[in-house]
């Protein structure tokens, strides 16, 4: 692992989350000369995502500059990725961080695959909220301003209620093609408390919000309105607490 690597990836701005958490786990396995090659699955276990997500966004990175796919041949015939990559310092005008900016070095020295030293790990919690704000600023919703101890246990309880960030991404393009949480049907509008209870998330994983479902009674028009149960109890509260404390 390269620590100044891993300084230039935590400080990279890619455009994405979920974009610079691979670019991170990249980081963590590539040795001075910015040299890795760990696989797709080894990734997207790592980071809690899809294969295919892994696969997209390394591509991303790619054609922004980041960093360089070369084709490896194996003894037995097999191909594998190998990954060189080249972040710059704040500002993208300075030397490289690759193999051209590092002397040459032994066989023994070019092949780092795990360290024991200890690694700021992106803020998994950090990711989902950056996340829903920028589809709450996309769709015309309210933002998520500050992560009380309260919120952020929630937070994680979602997170783990759909396998984590995919999931959760998942759900936020489910609030991005409700009409009914989006407030184009009424004047309610959905938001980050509505989202961090479980009941109400259950229902929008379910589809209970979906397009399709747009013109049904969902049983919620506001805080409290037409709610029986402990289930809307908790919604209203929520939807409570998030307009009269930001």
């Amino acid at each position: 692992m390269s620590m100044s690597l891993m300084t230039l990836a935590m400080k990279a701005k890619v455009g994405n989350p979920l974009r610079k958490l691979v670019l991170i786990k990249l980081a963590d396995n590539a040795n001075d000369s910015g040299e890795c090659w760990p696989s797709y699955q080894y990734i997207a276990d790592d980071c809690e995502i899809d294969k295919s997500t892994v696969r997209k966004h390394i591509k991303a990175l790619e054609k922004d500059g980041f960093l360089k796919i070369e084709n490896r041949k194996g003894p037995k015939g097999n191909t594998s990725n190998l990954y060189v990559l080249s972040l710059h310092p704040v500002g993208r005008n300075s030397t490289p961080v690759g193999p051209e900016s590092t002397p040459p070095v032994g066989p023994e020295s070019t092949r780092t695959y795990h360290s024991s030293e200890p690694v700021n790990e992106p803020d998994i919690c950090q990711i989902a909220v950056d996340e829903y704000n920028t589809m709450a600023e996309e769709c015309g919703l309210s933002k998520a301003q500050v992560i009380s101890p309260t919120r952020k246990t929630k937070l994680k309880a979602r997170l783990k209620d759909c396998g984590g960030i995919e999931g959760w991404s998942a759900a936020l393009d489910k609030i991005r093609g409700s009409p009914f949480l989006l407030g184009h049907t009424g004047d309610w509008k959905a938001s980050f408390d509505f989202l961090l209870q479980q009941s109400s998330f259950i229902k929008l994983m379910e589809g209970a919000y979906d397009r399709s479902n747009a013109n049904q009674d969902h049983g919620y028009r506001g805080p409290g309105a037409n709610q029986s149960g402990f289930d809307g109890l908790l919604e209203a509260a929520a939807e409570y607490h998030s307009r009269h404390n930001g």
